[in-house]
């Protein structure tokens, strides 16, 4: 704690008076009765001195709900607000670098997943996969309902009607959809070289979609950490808070004492 005193000298009965420390006052209204201007003048420190200090210290105070919530709203907002530059910037470039990155990803993998499907519709045919289950189980080609209930009712998984996701994921991922790749010679076996080929485009493609992930993962929580952050950088710069006072001092001027003020700074 460095403790730094500015003498400001000069005559009570013309400047204009903000705080005096209340011992200094008192002992300059016993000795300076006789001199109504520096009594006045006394009287007025005694009663401002409180309210003086108090606008001192809060002048310099921060607010840690204003900080948290330009935080949480925009990561560095609040570590800005406090003077914090280089860390408000810190917080800002993960922001713009976890965003640009879930953009670039989240596009990626769209544009790949669209063509791992224009590449199944190429490759897959359902009329295949439904031949042999009619060869299978003797049910009539045409008899899509009993074709269905078989299927629900041998296998573990469904080809859904509608080209969904859990459409292309099945034909790439299950033996029992094998049969559909144009280049397999046996149904139920994984010997189709465009199906390896399909997953590992989706493969591809969910990975970038997992990064995608990630980098709104690492967004959400630099909010979180940045209005964490501005919470606590907060108490720390009201505990530190420099504060500063006015009191009530004698020096020694020409032949004489007269009363000054001091100004008193700690940081």
């Amino acid at each position: 704690m460095r403790f730094m005193t500015l003498f400001l000298i000069c005559s009570l009965w013309v400047g204009s008076v903000f705080a005096v420390e209340k011992n200094n006052a008192q002992k300059a209204l016993t000795e300076n009765h006789h001199r109504p201007s520096i009594k006045l003048a006394t009287q007025n420190y005694l009663h401002n001195y409180q309210e003086t200090k108090l606008q001192l210290h809060n002048s310099r105070k921060k607010s840690i709900t204003k900080a948290v919530l330009l935080s949480a709203f925009i990561p560095g907002g609040g570590e800005f607000y406090l003077g914090s530059y280089l860390k408000s910037l810190l917080f800002v470039g993960v922001e713009a670098a976890s965003i640009g990155g879930f953009v670039h990803f989240h596009n990626r993998g769209e544009s790949l997943e669209a063509a791992f499907q224009r590449y199944a519709d190429e490759n897959w045919n359902p009329d295949d996969y439904w031949d042999w289950l009619s060869q299978i189980s003797g049910i009539p080609r045409d008899d899509m309902d009993a074709l269905r209930e078989f299927e629900r009712n041998n296998f573990s998984h469904f080809l859904p009607e509608q080209k969904n996701q859990q459409y292309y994921e099945n034909i790439g991922k299950y033996d029992q959809f094998n049969v559909g790749w144009k280049d397999t010679n046996n149904g139920g076996a994984r010997d189709s070289a465009l199906r390896e080929k399909y997953t590992l485009m989706r493969k591809d493609a969910n990975d970038n979609f997992k990064r995608a992930t990630t980098m709104a993962t690492i967004t959400l929580l630099n909010h979180v950490f940045s209005a964490l952050d501005a919470a606590w950088t907060t108490t720390r710069h009201n505990k530190r808070i420099m504060s500063a006072s006015l009191r009530f001092k004698y020096v020694p001027y020409n032949t004489e004492w007269i009363p000054a003020l001091a100004l008193g700074v700690t940081w």
